[in-house]
């Protein structure tokens, strides 16, 4: 392998996480435009987002291992003349606040979830779920008072910055992910590269819960030990 002070330092799996979310939400807008039957719209939601967003992730299809298996099963799934559609949720809203919910996190909601989860005015009751069911990588939790039931995100920002722009920001990411994935290559050949189509066609249901897609990335993530933020930190311990 070669010497960590050699690795490339920008990006990071908050950066990687950004990219999975902006790759499944794109999956879903395929999902929605190949639609053929009529379905039930009152929960669902579909994100809206910039043409240049979706552009800036079509032209990066070479992705890494954990992102591509958990957004290729996404996708229309047919039986006879049955339609099976995965789709996300609509924002949960109480007395007119925002609640973070852990299993409906999308590149949209991803700023006002982890600003939620910072804010000590949102109810300890939804922060404590949230916490029990974290899917964030790398989140950093503090507590009111020792209170263990009322957790507070730590470092929201690391998420989502203030302010982050869908396309020079998300590509700024991209960039910096990709030469994570070209120094990595040879170390993580199995989980670096792997090509996604991107079509509103579900793929191979792996034998793993898909009902929280974010929770599988963070899975999968945990499992790799994220190359791309261990060997940061890695490079900066030494």
């Amino acid at each position: 392998m070669r010497p960590t002070n050699q690795i490339p330092v920008p990006g990071n799996s908050y950066a990687l996480y950004r990219i999975a979310l902006a790759v499944a939400s794109t999956k879903y807008v395929f999902i929605q435009r190949e639609l053929t039957l009529p379905y039930d719209n009152t929960f669902a939601f579909w994100p809206r987002l910039p043409a240049d967003t979706i552009n800036t992730v079509l032209s990066h299809t070479i992705l890494p291992d954990p992102i591509v298996r958990a957004v290729r099963p996404l996708g229309i799934h047919n039986d006879r003349e049955t339609q099976f559609v995965p789709a996300l949720s609509k924002d949960t809203i109480v007395n007119d606040r925002f609640v973070p919910r852990p299993e409906n996190i999308h590149l949209l909601n991803l700023r006002r979830t982890v600003e939620a989860l910072a804010d000590p005015n949102t109810p300890a009751i939804q922060r404590k779920r949230f916490y029990d069911h974290s899917p964030l990588p790398y989140a950093y939790w503090n507590f009111e008072n020792g209170n263990p039931n009322s957790p507070l995100l730590g470092n929201p920002d690391d998420f989502m910055p203030i302010g982050y722009d869908m396309i020079d920001d998300l590509q700024t990411d991209y960039d910096r992910i990709n030469a994570k994935q070209a120094f990595l290559a040879n170390a993580y050949s199995r989980y670096i590269g792997v090509p996604l189509e991107f079509n509103g066609q579900g793929g191979t249901l792996y034998p793993i819960d898909h009902l929280l897609l974010e929770n599988r990335l963070v899975g999968f993530y945990q499992s790799l030990q994220s190359p791309f933020h261990f060997e940061e930190k890695e490079q900066q311990v030494n």
